[in-house]
């Protein structure tokens, strides 16, 4: 069994190998070393080796190689590096496994990065190392097995959680007394851009390589004068770094590789990275990232704010390629896209997807950090109806996922005459959605002419909604309205729609307050199991509103369990406050909150 030592017992050093005095760790050779306090807390120093620590000058010297590697030369003359490796019992840190195979740095994941704390143990001038895998965002930590009394204590890394509640255990200090900057410096490799001198760390921040370049823009150790040739020269797996500055883009940024895009917020307050579009960059339909690769990309982007530099500006944030696109083949593209404490606002276009748009995926995480505020997708040209200026995706494979948390504030879709006026989804589009699609995010003030806050053209697979709703509104535009939350156009048979999240104060212009449907075939699943308060329709179904020109076949129920109250249908005098469904040449069929009052089962239509 693993055991954490405790900053009491241990602290770790990242020293020079040479005895020279005042050499950093960008010295060609260092070791790892760990002083551990023993019995009477005497300490005994070790080194870290291929596997485990060992006595002192019995490890192995270690150099930064390759791209943010840490390694050395074996004897037969390959580069082996750090990696996390995995066994039966401990998993550990190291560059041999226990079989006694050697990890060639060019199959290591494992990118490490170094950053500085004003942190020590009982000496507030030593500067403090924490040691990050930048690809799993993981740091290094000390540990032994004591599970086993019979053989030799061994203490090992270990790779688990940065939280500062664990730092005790991640402490990785220099032996010597400079300011440390253990990654290779920008200024050892060719340098493209200039290095300033980097501000004092704060106590509580981190500092990163980045903060040292002046254009804010750092690539494998390397400062660049703008992104986007950073972006050049990316290829797969790279991670580029920014912070420090703002990084302005004045062009579109058109890659192919699949990349990481990662912020630092260095000694600005905030933890994010600021990128903005400069007020000469306008492209009615472009966008300042654009992910290029015909076939698929793996894109994550963590800790950045995007953003326009002039108000009114047409410009989105980030664009896979389109159907129009590689003479129509540019709809097969699948963009895998992560997005942490990512933060999108005040930016317009006139397509779809503001902030993200996906011709197709099979994965796209959106985190609880996220924010997309204040964007607009607007025109009044040509047939348009998707809206998302937050996120718009236009497929969605049956193999694929979305899974979007965050918070959607004030966006707004509007497509006014002579365009169609039928502006759909006020934060977020989605088109043909055969996957599984899961939406635990907060809504607020986003409006369209349906869909105030999420547009569905089409349900496949499963749509499960846990998300907040507050005061998102369907506008009557000049063409009616619907769907004052959430709506889909079309259940596709086996398809499920089930709401269980929070949907109070929306309102809808036409009919359906919250939420709307339009067709259901047969063997579907739509099911209202959530919170639904003080919902306002306009016309009718104060909570759902459903009109369609073909019968209701799938099934719909309406939970005895589901929270409905103080709903609204003026158009109606409330008889259908909780909802009402008009199939085109058949009768209507309505429900009022007395009536629902006055229920003790579920409300099932076609059981």
């Amino acid at each position: 069994m693993a055991t954490i030592i405790s900053f009491a017992g241990i602290i770790v050093v990242l020293a020079t190998a040479s005895s020279t005095s005042g050499r950093s760790i960008q010295s060609p050779t260092f070791t790892i070393e760990a002083s551990i306090l023993g019995k009477n807390n005497a300490a005994t120093k070790y080194n870290l080796g291929d596997k485990f620590f060992e006595p002192e000058d019995m490890g192995r010297d270690f150099k930064w190689v390759r791209s943010n590697q840490i390694g050395y030369v074996n004897d037969g003359g390959e580069e082996v590096c750090l990696s996390f490796l995995r066994t039966g019992n401990n998993d550990y840190i190291g560059v041999e496994t226990m079989s006694g195979s050697q990890s060639l740095c060019e199959n290591t994941p494992e990118r490490w990065e170094t950053f500085i704390v004003n942190e020590s143990d009982g000496n507030a001038e030593e500067p403090v190392v924490l040691l990050r895998d930048a690809t799993s965002g993981q740091c290094a930590y000390l540990a032994t097995d004591r599970g086993n009394s019979k053989e030799e204590e061994k203490y090992y890394l270990g790779l688990g959680d940065c939280e500062a509640t664990h730092r005790v255990n991640l402490v990785l200090a220099l032996k010597n007394s400079e300011t440390p900057s253990p990654s290779p410096s920008p200024s050892q490799s060719p340098v493209k851009g200039s290095v300033s001198p980097s501000p004092s760390p704060s106590p509580y921040r981190p500092m990163h390589q980045v903060c040292d370049c002046t254009e804010g823009v750092l690539l494998n150790n390397r400062c660049y004068a703008t992104l986007k040739e950073a972006f050049d020269d990316a290829t797969d797996d790279a991670t580029i770094h920014v912070g420090g500055v703002v990084v302005k883009v004045s062009e579109p940024i058109k890659f192919d590789s699949s990349i990481t895009l990662q912020g630092h917020a260095c000694a600005d307050e905030g933890n994010r990275a600021k990128i903005m579009a400069t007020s000469s960059f306008e492209t009615l339909s472009g966008a300042m990232l654009m992910a290029t690769n015909p076939d698929e990309q793996n894109i994550i982007f963590r800790d950045l704010e995007i953003t326009s530099e002039s108000e009114g500006q047409y410009v989105a944030a980030f664009h896979s390629l389109s159907e129009s696109d590689l003479e129509g083949e540019g709809s097969n593209q699948k963009v895998q896209l992560v997005c942490n404490n990512l933060y999108i606002h005040d930016m317009q276009s006139q397509e779809p997807g503001v902030g993200i748009f996906l011709s197709g995926t099979n994965e796209l995480t959106v985190d609880d950090q996220c924010l997309f505020e204040n964007l607009l997708t607007t025109t009044t040209v040509g047939d348009k109806w998707a809206g998302g200026p937050a996120i718009a995706v236009i497929f969605l494979p049956e193999s694929g996922t979305i899974d979007i948390d965050g918070q959607f504030k004030n966006n707004r879709a509007f497509f006014p005459s002579p365009s169609t006026r039928h502006a759909g989804g006020g934060a977020i589009y989605f088109d043909w959605m055969a996957g599984s699609v899961s939406v635990t995010a907060q809504f607020s003030g986003n409006q369209a002419n349906q869909g105030g806050a999420i547009q569905i053209q089409a349900i496949i697979g499963d749509f499960f909604d846990n998300g907040i709703y507050t005061n998102n509104t369907a506008a009557d535009e000049g063409n009616g309205a619907r769907f004052g939350a959430l709506g889909c156009i079309k259940l596709y048979s086996g398809a499920s729609f089930v709401l269980n999240g929070s949907y109070i104060d929306n309102l809808s212009e036409g009919r359906g307050g919250a939420v709307g449907t339009n067709i259901h075939q047969s063997d579907s699943l739509f099911a209202i199991q959530g919170t639904f308060k003080n919902n306002r329709a306009r016309n009718d179904g104060g909570v759902w509103g459903r009109w369609s020109s073909t019968t209701l076949k799938g099934k719909v129920v309406i939970d005895i369990n589901a929270t409905i109250d103080g709903n609204i249908a003026e158009g109606d005098g409330n008889d259908s406050s909780v909802y009402n469904t008009v199939s085109s040449g058949a009768s209507s069929d309505s429900i009022s909150q007395f009536e629902w009052e006055q229920r003790t089962t579920s409300k099932v239509i076609n059981p």
